[in-house]
């Protein structure tokens, strides 16, 4: 269940600027994505890019408002951002380009693990990471 008090309060303000900021980067990303994957990414349409940007405001605005200003927003909104062009891609193609995920991965990971060590829960973070070797080896 949602926890208001968990997440901390977040005026409207601050949901609508995130969900501003979240539309101009996911037009932003959108672009990248489409110059550097031309075959993949596809044409680019006045309609994609209106569905581009309509689903990164939203996709921002709700992570603004579930998490606040803390410090795992930047790194959820930064995969969400990304998660647009993706999932574009692998509904088309049944395919996840590796220059896309690679980076992606390792982005998140440190944006995560800095808001990790900003927090305090460094061994959280250590926790989870040797959690997911073991569970890369030995499944």
């Amino acid at each position: 269940m949602f926890d208001t008090a968990a997440a901390g309060f977040a005026s409207p303000l601050f949901i609508v600027g995130i969900g501003l900021a979240g539309m101009c980067l996911g037009l932003i990303a959108d672009a990248l994505v489409r110059r550097t994957l031309p075959r993949l990414a596809g044409d680019a349409s006045w309609r994609a890019g209106m569905t581009t940007a309509a689903a990164a405001f939203v996709l921002s605005a709700l992570l603004a408002w579930r998490f606040g200003a803390t410090a795992e927003l930047p790194a959820y909104v930064l995969l969400g951002i990304f998660a647009i062009p993706l999932a574009r891609i692998d509904i088309v193609h049944h395919l996840l380009p590796n220059w896309l995920v690679g980076p992606l991965l390792a982005a998140g990971f440190a944006l995560l693990g800095l808001a990790a060590l900003t927090a305090g829960a460094a061994g959280d973070l250590l926790r989870g990471a040797a959690g997911s070797v073991i569970l890369f080896f030995f499944t």
